[in-house]
């Protein structure tokens, strides 16, 4: 009789990292490395011959960027912008302290100027992921302006752009970036988002599946006939808009395949509305139910009208809502507030 008794597998105190994350860290530190070498070069040259520097950067920007395409594994590029974005951020603040009180404010510019060039290396069309909240502040220009190169990116997030104040400027940019975007899945636009975006994301980026522009003033009701035309949009996010009921109506009414419309405070009357005038919409694909005002009413309807719901989020009222509607729904995972 052989007793066979269960390993138990754990994790090594202190254990060390693979060569695979050990050699992206120091590919990422080689980057930050020939930055720190192109800094006293360029601002030689840069002091008889501006414009014959800054091409001079950029060649060896290309060199660098080329050399990384061809010998890095794709799989492994986002891994490495992390790494050599840590380690040009890591140069910027060494490079900010070690300078005095009396450098020249031209020379430190430069210096700023050469490292955050540096990042352009990172631009292949194997860089899938960005989330600009991850960069520093003092590289998110070079994002902004070059995105366009990253013909492979998956998921974008933009985050809060210039937070609605120049919403009309960032736009061109935005727009210029996304007309190259071609296998985007995922993108987070918030506060700038447009109607010409959304007709550039429509033309464009035909396989997105998640899209949030919350807080964007410039959405409205008239915008949802333009997201209704992105055919697998399956998330969508319109908190703080200016999407009113009606609007969501026509969005869950014509776009058949969303699973999460977000938070929507009155989705009771959006079901309301629809199970009354649009029978032949329902059901509803809908997975989420988020609702800060829901009574007994729109929480049977939810049931009825959208029997998928796997996640539901409410305020709850004991004198309002009863919750014994929900018992119909097998896989809910509820929270309430």
């Amino acid at each position: 009789m052989i007793n066979c008794r269960p390993i138990m597998i754990s994790t090594r105190y202190k254990q060390p990292g693979t060569l695979q994350s050990l050699s992206l860290t120091r590919l990422g530190t080689w980057i930050a490395l020939q930055a720190e070498l192109q800094l006293n070069p360029t601002a030689v040259l840069a002091q008889t011959n501006p414009k014959e520097a800054q091409a001079t950067l950029a060649n060896k920007v290309s060199i660098i960027r080329n050399y990384l395409e061809i010998h890095i594994p794709w799989m492994l590029h986002d891994g490495l912008a992390r790494e050599a974005i840590g380690a040009l951020s890591d140069l910027l603040e060494v490079t900010k302290k070690s300078q005095g009180f009396r450098i020249s404010m031209s020379k430190f510019v430069g210096q700023m100027n050469v490292i955050v060039k540096m990042t352009e290396v990172l631009f292949t069309k194997y860089y899938t992921y960005v989330s600009i909240d991850a960069v520093p502040k003092m590289m998110r220009p070079v994002f902004y302006s070059k995105l366009y190169m990253l013909t492979g990116l998956v998921y974008l997030n933009l985050g809060s752009l210039s937070g609605g104040w120049k919403t009309a400027e960032m736009e061109s940019s935005i727009v210029r970036s996304l007309k190259e975007l071609h296998v985007l899945k995922f993108l987070f636009i918030n506060y700038d988002c447009t109607d010409k975006v959304l007709k550039c994301i429509v033309e464009h980026c035909t396989n997105l599946i998640k899209l949030d522009v919350s807080c964007s003033k410039c959405i409205r009701n008239e915008s949802i006939e333009i997201i209704t035309k992105l055919k697998r949009l399956k998330s969508i996010q319109l908190y703080h808009t200016f999407v009113t009921w009606e609007g969501f109506v026509n969005l869950l009414i014509h776009c058949k395949s969303l699973e999460d419309i977000g938070r929507c405070d009155e989705i009771g009357r959006v079901l309301e509305f629809i199970h009354l005038n649009c029978p032949e919409a329902l059901p509803l694909n809908l997975t989420i139910f988020v609702s800060r005002y829901a009574n007994s009413k729109h929480l049977q309807l939810a049931v009825e009208a959208c029997p998928n719901i796997r996640n539901m989020t409410v305020f709850h009222n004991t004198l309002q809502s009863d919750l014994q509607h929900l018992n119909l729904l097998c896989s809910l995972v509820m929270s309430l507030s």
